[in-house]
């Protein structure tokens, strides 16, 4: 298999991960990312988190107090971009539109993956932040998830 045809396979993979775990949040279930961020080794950074969470288990208690709050009717990807560094990990960024309720939501996302040693891409490192959060008013009392 050439270099380009590996690169487009692992990005498939790892896009179809990305937006099965999407299908899931937007449904108010944030354990399609569990299932696919390593239990090992992660961090996270989130706009409503004052620092990095580290860990799966502080990620997960944060979703666990997040379940069923995330809900949007439709969202799309936009720019994808899968950038393979080694045969073991990966880099995916892109732009996020979601739409919900009379809001739309615009988030920049950049996520770090390993391949396993059971062969399975995990995301070690994501970081979600809002696009151009400079114009974004954000009331004092507003969720923003």
């Amino acid at each position: 298999m050439s270099n380009s045809e590996q690169t487009k396979k692992i990005a498939d993979v790892i896009i179809g991960l990305e937006k099965a775990a999407l299908d899931r949040w937007y449904k108010g279930d944030p354990d399609g990312y569990l299932e696919i961020y390593d239990e090992e080794d992660l961090s996270y950074f989130d706009p409503p988190k004052d620092k990095r969470l580290d860990g799966y288990s502080n990620v997960k208690a944060f979703y666990d107090s997040i379940k069923g709050l995330v809900h949007s009717e439709k969202y799309e990807i936009l720019n994808p971009l899968v950038q393979v560094l080694t045969d073991t990990s990966a880099t995916l960024s892109y732009n996020l539109v979601a739409y919900v309720g009379n809001d739309i939501n615009n988030w920049n996302l950049s996520s770090v993956f390993k391949l396993n040693k059971n062969n399975q891409w995990k995301i070690i490192h994501t970081h979600w932040s809002f696009v151009r959060p400079m114009d974004i008013s954000f009331e004092k009392n507003k969720d923003i998830i």
